[in-house]
This record gives C-alpha cells, structure tokens and sequence, in this order.
C-alpha cells in the first residue's frame, strides 16, 4: 500500500496541511514542539481510526475550533485505483468516516483499509520496562492486525474491572463468593483468547526477527522471545486444556484475591523475555543489545503485516533513527530498501544519508507548517 497524499484540517497544532507524500521515503525535520509527532500520528490514525498516544479523540481538535478532518489518498499493493478515505471528528467526539464517499460507522468495515508498522522512543524501552509496557507492545500490533482482538481484549478488561469491584464487595462482606462464577466462566473464555492469539503471532514474528537480528549484528547472537504466562506452561495446550488450567488457578488463588481486592491470574498479569545468547536481556542486556532486539521484532512485525493482510504495511518511525547508531540506522535503511516500504521518519536531525533514493525526501516543520526541501 501506499499514501500519495495527506490532507489536515484542525488536526493538533495544523489548522490546514496538504501534502503530496513521496512512494518511498519521507523524512519530516524540525525542532521539538513543532508538530512531527502529531502528523505521524494523522497517518495513524487514518489506519486504525485512533491515536497512537491514547488521546480521546476530542483532545486531537486544534484549540477552540469545532472539528476536525484528515483525508488521505492512498492505493493497494494489487491495483492502481486511488481510494479517498476521509475522516471527520467533531469536539464531541462524533465520528463519521467516507470511503470513496461511501459512509461507514468504523474502520474495521473498510474494504480497502491501510495499515502501518509504529516504532517510537517508547518501544526502545520496552524490555528493560515494566512487563505491562511488553504486553501494550505485543497487544498493539495484535490490534492493529485483528480487529476482533482488540474487541475481545476490551471485553476481557471490562470483566476484569467488574471482577476486582466484586472481590472488593466480598472481602468486605457485602457479597458472597458464589458470586464469582460468572465472571470466571467470562475471564477464562476472554482470557484464553487473548492468550492463544498472543502466542500465534509470537510464533510467527519470533523465527522472522531472528533472522533481522542475525543481519543487524552480523550474525554474531542468537535470539529469542519466550512467553511467560501466569497460567504456568500453556504454550503446547489446547484452549480447553488451557481454559481448565486458567480455572484450577482461579480456584486456588480465590481466597487470596478476595483478601487482596485484585485479580492475580490470567493475560493481565503475563510478560515476554527477549533472550540473547541465552542470556535475559532485561536483567543482564546492554542498552544497545535491548535497542537491536525490538528493532527486530519490529521489522519482524512488517512480515506478519503483509502474510495477514496481503498488503505491504507503511512503516512509521518517530523520532527513534537519532536513538540507533548507524550501522543499525543503515541496516533498517537497507531492508526498507529491499521490501519497498513506504517509509515515514521524523526527527530533528538527518540521521543518515538518502542519495540511494534519487530524490530529496526531507520536509521541514515549523509550528504547524510544512515545507518541502528546495
């Protein structure tokens, strides 16, 4: 797939932007505060109809102005026929969207829908961060690839919610502990779907992104991703098996939960262990050794895109080339190059060289304005 052009109004600080976008490579320079991030974020948001940086969608209308609109003209790997999709939010938060002119009530209808690999400075932390920064990693490309996850992963946090309030109202006596049963027949199935899907995607982007970081390190580590589940061993069980599992845990933790006001067992309460050289590297990685293992994953994550959708994914990096020394920023070159990803890049700098392309990709942005390099 591919965005030749980008049309803002009143979105974040742009009060109107038209771009003509290049197929391959386009590089957004300015200093902090000018408006790089949010128009990445416009490109998200035309994908998945959401903001990357979980604002609600009446945060994202310029100040004191009524709505906002993003349009963006794009095309599908298969076929030259340009799509039009527009999108219109007021400061209510009402949406409506158009394909061709066609109105549709979300993006998961659309028949010719774009998508796009994230990769921001939040990323990078992932592995030495909190197990709940390495779950939103692997739950955001689940989203984006599989809108009934994201549907299902709602669902299971909503029962969670209305579970810990019950544990809560138990504990203090105001309910008794029968009452769980439900919601444990809710949590488990929830549960176990979050979990199956989480492995299926581990065991695809796994194998691809040893073979990125074999390339970025010269072959020089092995690597590996493992999941860790509060359930104990499930990876080889099937969602029956592993549904009983999930509620002989729930039996043996409830008086515990009730004492604690919190539920202790289930995708929730799970991790990821990025491994080099057998190695944890978490607890003993350097930070450039954490940097190149998510920097796999990620290009790893072009692959699942393009296997599940049938369409090249467009790539976006947020201001992370600057935070990858250049053999590494050389080496996502390279393989943007080799898959023919359109490519959109923002910092305050030009991190690396670009005569391989043939054109001038650089666009410059200063409070809301965009210029093309002369």
């Amino acid at each position: 797939m591919q965005l030749d052009a980008l049309t803002l109004t009143d979105w974040r600080n742009y009060p109107a932007l038209s771009l003509e976008l290049y197929p391959m490579l386009n590089i957004f320079l300015g200093a902090n505060g000018q408006g790089k991030t949010n128009l990445l974020e416009s490109i998200y948001y035309l994908c998945y109809g959401k903001n990357f940086r979980g604002n609600k969608d009446r945060e994202l209308v310029r100040w004191e102005r009524e709505y906002f609109r993003i349009e963006g003209d794009y095309v599908m790997d298969e076929t030259a026929r340009v799509q039009h999709l527009a999108i219109y939010v007021d400061a209510g938060g009402r949406k409506r969207l158009r394909l061709n002119g066609v109105k549709y009530s979300r993006i998961g209808q659309l028949s010719a829908r774009l998508a796009a690999v994230l990769f921001t400075p939040d990323d990078l932390l992932v592995i030495k961060g909190s197990p709940s920064a390495r779950r939103r990693f692997i739950d955001r490309e689940l989203d984006a690839l599989y809108p009934d996850y994201s549907t299902g992963r709602h669902a299971y946090e909503r029962v969670l919610a209305q579970r810990s309030e019950l544990l809560k109202e138990i504990r203090r006596g105001r309910a008794d502990a029968r009452m769980l049963v439900p919601w444990n027949l809710q949590l488990v199935d929830f549960g176990v779907g979050m979990i199956r899907r989480r492995l299926e995607l581990l065991a695809f982007l796994v194998p691809q992104a040893r073979r990125v970081h074999q390339f970025l390190t010269g072959g020089a580590a092995s690597f590996n991703v493992t999941y860790q589940s509060s359930l104990g061993d499930v990876l080889h069980e099937g969602d029956d098996a592993m549904k009983q599992i999930f509620m002989d845990h729930l039996a043996a933790t409830q008086a515990e939960e009730i004492a604690r006001g919190q539920n202790l067992v289930g995708p929730h309460r799970d991790d990821l262990i990025f491994y080099e050289k057998g190695v944890d590297l978490r607890t003993f990685g350097s930070q450039g050794q954490q940097r190149t293992a998510i920097l796999a994953m990620k290009m790893a994550a072009i692959d699942a895109y393009e296997k599940h959708l049938g369409q090249k994914p467009l790539l976006l990096l947020d201001d992370v080339m600057s935070e990858l020394d250049m053999s590494r920023q050389r080496a996502v070159m390279e393989i943007v190059v080799k898959k023919k990803i359109q490519t959109f890049i923002t910092g305050t700098e030009m991190p690396f060289s670009f005569k391989q392309f043939g054109y001038d990709p650089i666009f410059h942005i200063d409070g809301g304005q965009v210029q093309k390099n002369s």
